[in-house]
C-alpha cells in the first residue's frame, strides 16, 4: 500500500446520479480521489461500478451532479475530454493490436517520426526510457502476440503512462493472472501511485484490494454505502456492506416436487477456461450457478451445451451418458440453453415471433414442408401461456420490448420441449412484473420435472429460486450450498475468496 502524498485532491464528485428509462441506477454519488492514492471501488455485481467508469471516462453523461479535476468544475465529460484531462481506463479486454510491436501499440495513433515517416528507433528508445520510469520489464521490439496476459495488461498500462495521465482507472486487471502475474502487476501500480498518479482500483478480490488499497469506497445498488482507510475495515465488513438488502427484494417461490431422475456432469474442463467442474442435481430441481462475472459460469454453460468443445466432461441423464458434442446434438437430446445475451445470440431480432419460437424445433420435425397456420396456432398457446404482449406472432421480434423478447426465449425453448433447460441470466434487463412472470414459469417448469440451471449475476434471484448452489470462482468451484445454506453473505465469501 502506498501513503497518501500531500492530500492534494486529484478528482471529486458530487451528487452523481444516472437512470434509465426513469429508473435510478446511480444515486447521489460522492466520491474523493488524492494525489499518490490508490482508492478502490468494490461492490457486487450490478453494484453501479461500471456506471462510475464510464462516468469518469466519457462514455455516458450523468443526469445530475458535479466533477471536479483538480478543482476545475464539470457537470459531464466526454471520451476525448476526459482524455485531454489525463484519465485513462484500462479494462480487463484488451485493446492492443497482435501483430504490432509493443513500441507500435504504445505509440499507435502518436507515431513517434517526421515528413511522414515512422521512427522506429526512436519508438524503441522512448519505449525503453518508459519502461524504466515505471519499473516494468518489457521488450519494445517483441511482437505483442508473443506477450503473456499479464505483459498484455503492462503494455496497456504503459501506454496510459505514455499519455499523461494523471487519474487511472483500472477495472478487474488480474483477470486470469496467476498469482505471480497479480504481485507484478500489483508493484507496478504502487509504483505509479508514487509518482503522483491517482489510481481507481476496481475489483472483486477482496485480498488485492487489502493488499493495494489505501481506501475503499463500497457501492451496493447503485449508492455509496461507505468509505474506508483501509487500515479501519475489514472483510467481514465490507460483505456485510456489500449485501445489505431488504428482504421484500426476494421473491418468494413455491416449492417444487423433486422426483426420482438425477442429471450429472463429470470433470468439466477447458484449458484456461474451467477446471474439473461437476455437479449432480434430481428431477425438478432448480440449481444455482453463482459467482463474479468472469468466475466461467457462462463458459461453463457453454461446454455443456456442446457450443464449445471441452478437453474432457461427460453429462449424464439418469446414467445414461447423453454428452452433447454440438447445440444440434444437445437439442436433439432436449438440452436448451437461454444464453445471457438474447438479442446476440438467443433471438434473430429481424424475424417474427413464430419463426423465432419454431426454429429450434425444425430440425426435429424430420419434414420436408413446414404446416405454417399449425406451428403459428401452436406458438399462440405459448404467447398466452407467458403472456408475451404482441399484436400477433408475425410481429418482428425487434419491435418487442426486453422482457417480452426473453419470453420469446423461452417459449422457443418450450416449443422444442426441452427436459434440461440452462438460463443465463435469464431476467437480465427485465422490469419487476416480466421478472415475477418469468420466475413463475421456471417454477412451473421444474414442476413438470424439467431440469433447471440457473446462472445468474443476481443474487436476489439466486437465493429465490435455487434448492442449491454451486459457486464459481476463477473456472473452478469455490463452494455449494443447500437450501437452507444458501445465503448472499456465504455466496459472496465464496466468490471472492473471502
Amino acid at each position: 500500500m502506498t501513503a497518501l502524498m500531500n492530500k492534494e485532491t486529484l478528482l471529486s464528485v458530487e451528487g452523481l446520479t444516472k437512470s434509465y428509462s426513469g429508473v435510478i441506477v446511480f444515486d447521489d454519488f460522492s466520491f474523493v480521489l488524492e494525489k499518490g492514492e490508490i482508492h478502490s471501488v468494490c461492490g457486487e455485481n450490478g453494484a453501479g461500478k461500471s456506471t462510475f467508469i464510464k462516468i469518469l471516462s466519457g462514455a455516458i453523461q450523468p443526469d445530475c451532479g458535479e466533477i471536479y479535476i483538480e478543482g476545475e468544475k464539470f457537470e459531464s465529460l466526454n471520451p476525448a475530454l476526459a482524455q485531454k484531462l489525463g484519465i485513462q481506463t484500462i479494462y480487463q479486454e484488451l485493446h492492443l493490436v497482435p501483430d504490432l510491436t509493443v513500441a507500435e501499440n504504445l505509440f499507435l495513433g502518436n507515431e513517434v517520426g517526421e515528413h511522414g515517416f515512422f521512427n522506429s528507433g526512436k519508438m524503441f528508445e522512448l519505449a525503453d526510457d518508459l519502461f524504466k520510469s515505471i519499473n516494468i520489464d518489457l521488450d519494445a521490439k517483441k511482437y505483442v502476440n508473443e506477450l503473456g496476459i499479464a505483459e498484455k495488461q503492462f503494455v496497456q498500462i504503459a501506454k496510459a503512462m505514455w499519455r499523461k495521465t494523471r487519474i487511472l482507472i483500472l477495472d478487474e486487471p488480474t483477470a486470469s493472472f496467476s498469482r505471480s502475474e497479480i504481485t507484478s502487476l500489483l508493484e507496478l501500480i504502487r509504483n505509479i501511485a508514487k509518482q503522483g498518479v491517482g489510481i481507481i482500483y476496481i475489483s472483486h478480490h477482496l485480498e488485492e484490494i487489502f493488499e493495494i488499497a489505501d481506501r475503499i469506497t463500497v457501492l451496493r445498488d447503485g449508492k455509496k454505502v461507505a468509505s474506508h482507510m483501509v487500515s479501519q475495515v475489514n472483510t467481514g465488513i465490507l460483505i456485510s456492506e456489500m449485501v445489505g438488502r431488504d428482504a421484500e427484494l426476494f421473491y418468494k417461490r413455491g416449492e417444487t416436487i423433486i422426483r426420482d431422475g438425477t442429471l450429472e456432469a463429470k470433470g468439466y474442463s477447458l484449458a484456461g477456461v474451467v477446471k474439473d467442474i461437476s455437479f449432480s442435481m434430481r428431477q425438478g430441481e432448480i440449481l444455482g450457478f453463482a459467482g463474479m462475472v468472469g468466475s466461467g459460469r457462462t463458459e461453463f454453460a457453454r461446454l455443456l451445451f456442446g457450443a464449445d468443445k471441452a478437453d474432457s466432461g461427460t453429462l449424464l441423464l439418469n446414467g445414461r451418458d447423453i454428452t452433447p458434442h454440438s447445440p444440434n446434438d444437445a437439442v436433439k437430446i432436449g438440452l436448451s440453453m437461454i444464453t445471457e445475451d438474447r438479442q446476440l445470440s438467443g433471438l434473430i431480432l429481424e424475424q417474427s415471433v413464430v419463426n423465432n419460437t419454431t426454429i429450434a424445433h425444425v430440425n426435429k420435425q424430420n419434414k420436408v414442408f413446414l404446416n405454417l397456420k399449425k406451428e403459428a396456432d401452436s406458438v399462440n398457446r405459448y404467447v398466452n401461456k407467458l403472456n408475451i404482449k404482441v399484436r400477433n406472432v408475425f410481429q418482428s421480434v425487434r419491435e418487442l420490448s426486453g422482457g417480452n423478447q426473453q419470453k420469446v426465449v423461452l417459449s422457443k425453448w418450450l416449443f422444442a420441449d426441452s427436459s434440461i433447460i440452462i438460463l443465463d441470466e435469464p431476467t437480465r434487463g427485465v422490469d419487476v412484473g416480466a421478472r415475477e412472470e418469468i420466475y413463475k414459469l421456471i417454477t412451473e417448469l421444474a414442476n413438470e420435472g424439467k431440469y433447471i440451471i440457473i446462472i445468474s449475476s443476481d443474487m436476489t434471484e439466486i437465493i429465490s429460486m435455487c434448492d442449491s448452489v454451486v459457486i464459481m470462482r476463477k473456472g473452478k468451484i469455490a463452494g455449494y450450498l443447500e437450501k437452507g445454506e444458501i445465503t448472499e453473505e456465504r455466496i459472496l465469501k465464496y466468490s471472492i475468496g473471502g
